[in-house]
């Protein structure tokens, strides 16, 4: 089996465990809420497609009062249901925004209550691992949002996915290769940023020690209980010029990375934008050719965009979970760290009521065996 198959599948298996385990801080948060603004989202994004849809029609209609004379009551129902969806998208659109932004902190809160609650009861012996500590560095560092974020993502999936189902089907109607050009700007793009994930990664991965100790010179500088001591051997001078060092060194290497970032970007949007042009040309094409009517122009600009933008988002939103679930591995990872002493299976519990043993020690006859 070659390399690259085996390295895609062990990343599409680590995504999936990782992307479960959010998940499951969701689940854990509201299970009512994210079955909510799961559904609501859903039904959502049934709009846009019907909002194309009635716009083409309307476009055919005006266009026909050039062969035939046409009444205000024949634009009436195509006016009213376009008015309908604009307040429907509206109205539960701010809804869900605001909803979902107390929802998703939630899943932070749970997140942290779960760091922290490990943190607490971790064994003192790792205390003494320096590798320990870069772990909760790296668990801490991105637990105040990335659940949430993920959360957040995984729920606009959702209802993007609806949106892109019917508007590939509004496309299909006048021809098959719009959607394959549709389908093929969000996979292109996909697959050039999801370099950009994996860069990131390794660079806050790697960094992580460095960082650690730069916030640890930081603390000396300005903490009470230490400045004192720092003052009195001399040491302002070193620990900032340490300090300076290692800033450098970190902005250096994540200047690099942003504008490998930058490079990547554009060629995804050259991509991009030369597959919605190949799209527009064929639609000119069809146009000259008079096989297409006005309205179904409307409808494939219209459903075209949407597709293409619908489809950035999910490409967008995928790329997003990766992200998210390969920091993620540090937290979860953390969170299944196990005790350096055995603990038995079954515990032996200590009584509430502890007076007895106290007055039994308390005698003298066996004051000394206590």
């Amino acid at each position: 089996m070659p390399p690259g198959f085996l390295k895609i599948k062990g990343r599409a298996a680590r995504v999936w465990q990782n992307l479960k385990q959010g998940m499951s801080l969701a689940w854990a948060a509201s299970p009512k809420l994210l079955i909510r603004y799961t559904l609501l989202g859903m039904f959502n994004s049934i709009i846009p497609p019907v909002t194309v849809l009635l716009g083409a029609l309307l476009v055919n209609k005006i266009a026909e009062a050039k062969i035939h004379p046409l009444q205000f009551n024949d634009l009436l129902p195509l006016l009213v249901g376009l008015w309908i969806c604009f307040i429907i998208q509206r109205t539960i659109g701010s809804y869900i925004g605001y909803g979902r932004n107390l929802y998703v902190r939630r899943v932070e809160l749970e997140a942290e209550r779960r760091l922290l609650d490990k943190a607490s009861r971790v064994d003192l012996g790792h205390f003494d691992n320096s590798d320990w500590h870069d772990r909760l560095a790296r668990a801490k560092r991105d637990v105040s949002w990335r659940p949430g974020d993920l959360t957040w993502s995984v729920l606009g999936l959702s209802g993007n996915l609806v949106t892109i189902i019917l508007m590939a089907g509004l496309l299909a109607s006048l021809h098959w290769l719009l959607v394959v050009l549709a389908l093929a700007t969000s996979l292109l793009s996909l697959i050039i940023e999801s370099r950009v994930t994996s860069r990131l990664y390794k660079y806050y991965y790697q960094e992580t020690p460095e960082e650690r100790e730069r916030n640890y010179i930081g603390e000396l500088l300005i903490q009470p209980r230490t400045i004192k001591e720092v003052k009195a051997y001399v040491l302002a001078d070193y620990l900032l010029g340490r300090h300076k060092t290692i800033s450098d060194h970190l902005f250096k290497q994540r200047e690099k990375m942003y504008q490998s970032g930058v490079r990547i970007s554009m060629i995804s949007g050259i991509v991009t934008g030369t597959t919605l042009a190949l799209a527009y040309l064929f639609v000119g094409l069809r146009g000259i050719q008079g096989t297409i009517d006005p309205g179904g122009v409307v409808l494939v600009i219209g459903a075209f965009s949407s597709v293409a933008g619908t489809l950035g988002q999910i490409s967008q939103t995928f790329v997003a979970v990766d992200q998210h679930t390969r920091f993620l591995g540090d937290y979860f990872s953390f969170l299944k760290i196990e005790a350096l002493l055995p603990v038995p299976e079954k515990p032996v519990s200590i009584p509430p009521d502890l007076s007895p043993i106290v007055n039994l020690c308390s005698t003298k006859s066996i004051r000394i065996r206590c």
